[in-house]
């Protein structure tokens, strides 16, 4: 069985589709191989016109989105769960296969560190955001004596930053998603228009929450032929995104699920996640 998750043509780093990588095979380990008969669609926002054909398709936890056209489930899939009740109605299925992200599986492997708090905010770009911004976001950061979490660093290490900070201001929804597993605070922050709201909607609506991102400019590294006039615009934009920044701390209030509902979501995953394994063991994807 092979396992299919989103990844960057250009080889980017992500820490949501890389999570795959690291979080199945603490959970499920030995189960995937490069075998394409059956694959196993994790996490991400990967049920469309993508997924690959394969005599036998588990969806465990992933949401819709991304492109027009929505697979047809048949009696070769067999779906344990899904994102939310946004991708189950999509696709056609019983509200009860509407869960949530199978991020939150994290609670099951990993607990925050003897540095929790240390940090009291961090900010968590988008890995695109980083990537066209990181050096600025870096220095608006450093003034403002808070963190900045890099969604492309390793996995360990963004869980690391994550469990240190006492509220996490993050545009990467697999980062609000890992603060929810480790019982962390979060707002969601929106820089650009290429931020899916939809997937954000589905996630927060399984968690009963609700989705209103504070919006900022988009910070870009500066070039190398850049102007005068380009670099007063420059300062400017960072001088207005740190206002904003100081804002959004002082008037915000941070997000998060009940402990009872966060527990019950993990629970009811890892519930989903044995059946899987049970019936992988039992021969049903040969």
């Amino acid at each position: 069985m092979k396992l299919f998750f989103y990844r960057d043509q250009k080889g980017m780093a992500n820490f949501g589709d890389d999570l795959n990588l690291w979080l199945w095979e603490k959970l499920i380990p030995g189960v995937f191989d490069q075998d394409e008969s059956s694959i196993f669609v994790g996490i991400g926002t990967i049920l469309n016109d993508g997924v690959p054909r394969a005599n036998r398709t588990v969806v465990f936890g992933s949401g819709v989105g991304y492109r027009a056209t929505i697979p047809r489930i048949d009696s070769s899939w067999k779906v344990y769960c899904v994102r939310g009740p946004l991708s189950a109605n999509a696709l056609g299925l019983d509200s009860s296969f509407s869960v949530a992200d199978a991020g939150l599986l994290l609670a099951k492997v990993y607990s925050r560190k003897s540095t929790m708090g240390k940090i009291k905010y961090s900010l968590m770009p988008h890995a695109l955001s980083t990537q066209d911004g990181g050096s600025v976001y870096a220095r608006v950061c450093s003034d403002m004596g808070i963190g900045l979490i890099d969604a492309r660093e390793p996995i360990e290490t963004v869980l690391e930053k994550i469990s240190a900070t006492e509220v996490l201001l993050t545009e990467a929804m697999h980062g609000a998603i890992a603060a929810e597993a480790l019982g962390v605070p979060w707002v969601p922050i929106a820089t650009r228009k290429f931020i899916y709201p939809f997937k954000w909607h589905d996630w927060c609506a399984s968690m009963s929450l609700e989705y209103k991102p504070e919006h900022l400019f988009p910070l870009w590294n500066p070039s190398k032929e850049q102007t005068f006039i380009d670099s007063v615009r420059r300062k400017s934009k960072e001088f207005i995104v740190s206002m904003k920044l100081r804002k959004i701390i002082n008037r915000c209030k941070p997000i998060g699920a009940s402990e009872d509902l966060r527990q019950e979501k993990i629970d009811t995953l890892y519930c989903r996640l044995m059946e899987f394994e049970q019936d992988y063991n039992d021969g049903m994807f040969k």
